[in-house]
């Protein structure tokens, strides 16, 4: 009798296949009077039921079937689709995983599975059942993609790395491949293989608003501020309502730009737009931490941190807005967080550089200095990977023919720009105490602050690279022969300077005092003297960008200081008084006696404001920018005091290697 009603039922589930659904009715109906307890046959009801779109009696059959057979999964999978087709994903996500865990080889299970986890937010079983899809060889090249998302939003990321390999194999769509690969990217921090994916991608889709917006950001995360400009630009041109999204990409790029005005306007509309959103409110809090705003910055991160405590960027401003001094239990999510691992890999060097700031500001000198090392060793790492290897040989050989080329660059004579402010260069080993400087010189009322201003590095690269090429004398002919065009260069960008001088606190430059002094026959160069294991701490503690190669080992920084100020040094004795060295030290010590001096070393005439030197309502967008804008004293430095305990030796070492290479003070 039971054999043949098992019979009947796969007879009647032939009928449902075949669309008839009139004679399957009636098929199970003479079933179920025979045995009211034969769960295929309630499920199968239960299957013609939902098709005909009474729902109620399909989910009454469904639990039947389940309730006389838990272990029968067909009604589980079944009463899962029936659920997600009236929009219930908190009732088919159990029946699903049930379904399969009883069934782990039936594809369909699994499907269900991701479908309902994926609606009910649960990325991580999505994922998953994701890849049980694709293991049994059910899954096609959008259900791939799917599976993709699935593993980006859980942070599995070789799963999503998995799952796009599959979909290219299986001819996706490219323009939807893109934009999956473009999410991975980003959430990895590979910046230069998100701007690659987004010029593949404008390729094929020029028109594609998404792939510019994708590619505005890869070149802001890279650093190539007037680059994501220049892609950004059209997208904001045009539009009426500029929307929250593009107000924060665009107040980001205005303010890495130093275009703090603009950059108030677009992160305050991002901000008010998305009031929960932890990037703009980050990024907001960054420009008023610019800006000196401290308590408003503060305030603007907890509640980025409140609304996104698994987003490390908020965290990372907590650290420069603070100096270190945040609480304990900010501490402590920042080494979860870093523990927990972050996908982004310039995230993950920020968070032990954060670590380490408070550590130090708790004066925990060796675990500071071992959150400083694996930040700067994450960074090392990474900047090899780009192609920034720091090798002494290399910055031995530029050196010696910037020296070869200075008598040649000394020799020329040159006419004095006929527009544009006199540029003031104040130069040194980066955390040397330009920021302070330019401090106290942007207070004289003839005196504009320029800041880190890129145009020097530039010239001084191309400089660097036709004396390799053609060798020191011909490079400085080159200068003679273009020199409008180069102090044109080096001016742009400051039509709108009202004063007669202008700040260029670009440490680099000073191996740039002959071209420089050659371009600008009216300008002074001011070269920051400072103990030498301080700057050294200071450079170690922060976390410079990748061009800066030498800045991430105690012993590449060993090596690059005493060659860069030996030649600065040297350099700056040939410019006829036009140059002079500035001792922060004694700064920093006697500000009172040595501002005046410092003045008149700068070629400017005494303005009593320079002794107040307030930067307050001046944006200052350096590492500096919290420092800079304290009392001035040796405390207010971030010295390298607590680590000299740690390394007597190298710094007595490095303090004597710098001074003897530099000389005597002038």
């Amino acid at each position: 009798m039971m054999a043949n009603l098992d019979q009947e039922a796969e007879k009647a589930a032939a009928l449902l296949r075949a669309g008839r659904a009139a004679e399957a009715e009636d098929l199970l109906t003479r079933i179920l009077q025979a045995d009211d307890r034969h769960v295929e046959a309630l499920q199968l009801f239960g299957v013609l039921k939902q098709r005909s779109g009474d729902l109620l009696s399909a989910e009454r059959y469904l639990r039947q079937a389940i309730d006389i057979d838990p272990l029968f999964w067909p009604p589980r999978v079944n009463l899962a689709a029936l659920y997600l087709s009236t929009n219930n994903p908190d009732k088919a996500l159990p029946e699903a995983k049930t379904a399969a865990e009883l069934a782990p080889s039936q594809a369909i299970c699994w499907q269900h599975l991701a479908g309902a986890a994926e609606r009910t937010g649960d990325f991580s079983t999505a994922s998953l059942a994701s890849e049980q899809v694709a293991k049994l060889g059910a899954a096609d090249a959008v259900a791939e993609m799917r599976g993709a998302l699935h593993a980006i939003l859980a942070r599995r990321l070789e799963a999503a790395h998995g799952a796009i390999g599959r979909a290219r194999q299986k001819n996706a769509p490219q323009v939807q491949l893109f934009a999956i690969e473009a999410q991975l990217a980003a959430l990895e921090g590979r910046w230069a293989d998100l701007r690659e994916i987004a010029r593949n991608w404008m390729t094929i889709s020029p028109q594609d608003r998404t792939a510019r917006e994708t590619a505005s950001r890869a070149e802001l995360e890279l650093g190539n501020i007037g680059e994501a400009a220049d892609l950004f630009r059209p997208l904001m041109e045009g539009q009426g309502e500029i929307g929250s999204n593009d107000a924060l990409t665009y107040g980001r790029i205005c303010l890495n730009a130093l275009r703090f005005d603009e950059a108030a306007r677009y992160l305050g509309a991002a901000v008010e737009a998305m009031p929960a959103n932890a990037d703009a409110l980050t990024a907001l809090a960054r420009l008023r931490t610019f800006e000196g705003e401290l308590d408003e910055a503060r305030s603007l991160l907890d509640r980025a941190i409140a609304s996104a405590p698994d987003n490390p960027r908020p965290f990372l401003q907590l650290a420069v807005t603070t100096r270190g001094g945040f609480d304990d239990d900010a501490l402590s999510q920042m080494k979860a967080l870093l523990e927990n691992g972050v996908a982004d890999q310039a995230s993950a060097a920020g968070l032990a550089f954060a670590i380490g700031d408070g550590l130090f500001r708790r004066g925990e000198a060796q675990d500071s200095l071992n959150y400083y090392q694996r930040g700067n060793e994450q960074r090392r790492k990474e900047g090899e990977a780009r192609g920034y290897i720091y090798d002494p040989r290399i910055m031995e050989a530029d050196v010696r023919l910037l020296e070869e080329a200075a008598p040649f660059l000394n020799q020329l004579t040159l006419e004095v720009p006929t527009a544009g402010p006199t540029p003031i260069f104040i130069t040194g080993m980066p955390r040397s105490g330009t920021t302070l400087v330019e401090r106290i010189l942007a207070s004289h009322g003839e005196v504009c602050a320029g800041g880190e201003r890129s145009p020097g590095p530039r010239l001084l690269e191309s400089f660097i690279f036709r004396a390799r090429r053609d060798g020191a004398e011909a490079a400085a002919q080159w200068v003679g022969r273009e020199a409008a065009a180069l102090q044109q260069q080096y001016l742009d960008g400051t039509a709108d300077v009202e004063t007669r001088f202008l700040t260029d606190k670009m440490p680099g430059n000073a191996l740039g005092f002959p071209l420089f002094a050659a371009l600008f026959p009216q300008a002074r160069f001011l070269l920051m003297r400072r103990r030498a294991f301080d700057v050294a701490v200071s450079v170690f503690r922060h976390q410079f960008p990748f061009p800066y190669s030498w800045a991430h080992r105690f012993e590449d920084i060993a090596h690059y200081a005493p060659v860069f100020m030996g030649a600065s040094a040297r350099m700056a004795l040939d410019l006829d008084g036009r140059a002079a060295n500035i001792d922060y030290d004694a700064l920093a010590s006697d500000p009172e006696a040595r501002i005046p001096e410092l003045v008149a070393r700068a070629g400017l005439d005494w303005d009593s404001a320079c002794r107040e030197a307030s930067a307050t309502g001046r944006p200052i967008a350096t590492f500096s920018s919290v420092q800079v804008r304290a009392e001035i004293s040796p405390k207010s430095s971030d010295g390298g005091g607590l680590f000299r305990s740690l390394m007597e030796q190298y710094a007595d070492r490095l303090d004597t290697a710098v001074e003897a290479a530099m000389g005597p003070q002038d």
